[in-house]
């Protein structure tokens, strides 16, 4: 650690602070997952955009300091007020998070360490008791399981379900954004997929999503990010909620995909005018369907809400849950996946925050 510090202290002593900023991404990145000034320099080549002059750096790293003990982690800020600069009267500093200090000040103090528990995806539907997942089988230490958890033959399991599904997700036990996920046709299910898969998984049949859906990106899985806080009070509430569609011709939104994100911006489900695609440009349309996000309302997406914050009650050891919704064509929402380890809040925070105003979090550091 000393040996860590003393290059950082050599760093210090021969770069100007211009150069501090620039290189400030590195070290932020190595600890906080990602890349707050890339992501800043796409936003600032855009016409939307203009970078921030050094004052407004410097009273963000003020900010920093005060709320946070550091400055080490403005560069987050940068990005969230940058941002919004394209919202009318926006630019002005707002008491965000900062991604990288909510991932590794408050987010283990409020999910502990249940934390992985969401990525063992063999086990969520038991967990949470409900069969808004729907999971129909499991692949366990090589062997097919129904969705009671009975061994079955692969050729049981397919005339099961033949008549209610044709396509199906393989998932495996931590996977994540989209890797280790398998889509599929449930005729393709027998002992030599299940020995090349090599590894616990859920198999969920598709959501055929609701018409509203079909508009934006037809045969593809749109998903609705929905993120519930459980934290001193006496039931989970809705902080945020991104809604996440295919682009480019994936059928489903990963993180090695195309897609573009889109804040939802009130209770109702009505969606932002903006959306950012996976190369953060800013789009006021679906690539491939042309439609516009203005003016468009999210069906059942109270529905989807209440549901989540009623299954995040059974699951009071963890804080903060985002959810991955789907609505189906009956208008019933589906959790695909829930997510305790990496909730995913850095374009949420940015597109509808501050989300955590009030919370006291800022105190995670002393």
């Amino acid at each position: 650690m000393c040996f860590v510090m003393s290059i950082v202290a050599s760093i210090r002593s021969h770069l100007s602070e211009t150069d501090l900023h620039l290189h400030a991404r590195n070290l932020v990145g190595a600890r906080g997952g990602g890349y707050p000034f890339e992501k800043y320099k796409l936003l600032i080549e855009q016409d939307a955009f203009t970078a921030l002059e050094k004052d407004e750096i410097d009273e963000i790293k003020d900010n920093c300091r005060r709320r946070f003990g550091s400055a080490v982690y403005y560069p987050y800020m940068v990005l969230y007020k940058t941002f919004d600069q394209i919202r009318p009267g926006g630019g002005a500093l707002k008491d965000w998070m900062p991604t990288d200090f909510f991932n590794r000040r408050v987010l283990p103090k409020i999910n502990h360490d249940y934390r992985g528990i969401s990525r063992i995806k063999t086990l969520s539907k038991r967990l949470i008791g409900s069969d808004c997942l729907p999971d129909i089988g499991y692949i366990l230490g090589g062997r097919l399981f129904d969705g009671d958890m009975e061994p079955v033959s692969p050729s049981s399991f397919v005339s099961a379900h033949q008549d209610g599904c044709s396509v199906v997700y393989i998932k495996a036990d931590d996977s994540n954004s989209g890797h280790g996920v398998l889509r599929t046709d449930l005729t393709a299910i027998n002992d030599a997929l299940i020995a090349e898969i090599g590894a616990d998984c859920v198999i969920q049949s598709q959501i055929d999503q609701h018409a509203w859906f079909e508009e934006f990106c037809p045969g593809s899985s749109a998903t609705i990010r929905i993120n519930t806080l459980f934290y001193k009070s006496d039931r989970p509430r809705k902080i945020g909620a991104t809604l996440r569609l295919p682009a480019g011709g994936d059928k489903y939104t990963s993180g090695h995909g195309q897609r573009v994100g889109i804040a939802v911006r009130d209770d109702d489900g009505n969606l932002d005018e903006f959306a950012l695609d996976n190369e953060w440009k800013l789009t006021t349309t679906h690539p491939d369907s042309g439609l516009q996000f203005s003016g468009r309302t999210i069906p059942h997406f109270r529905d989807a809400v209440e549901m989540c914050e009623t299954l995040h009650r059974r699951l009071p050891h963890i804080g903060l849950i985002g959810w991955d919704v789907g609505i189906d064509a009956t208008g019933a929402p589906k959790i695909m996946e829930w997510n305790a380890h990496s909730p995913g809040l850095e374009k949420a925070e940015m597109t509808t925050g501050p989300m955590f105003s009030g919370f006291g979090f800022e105190e995670a550091y002393r």
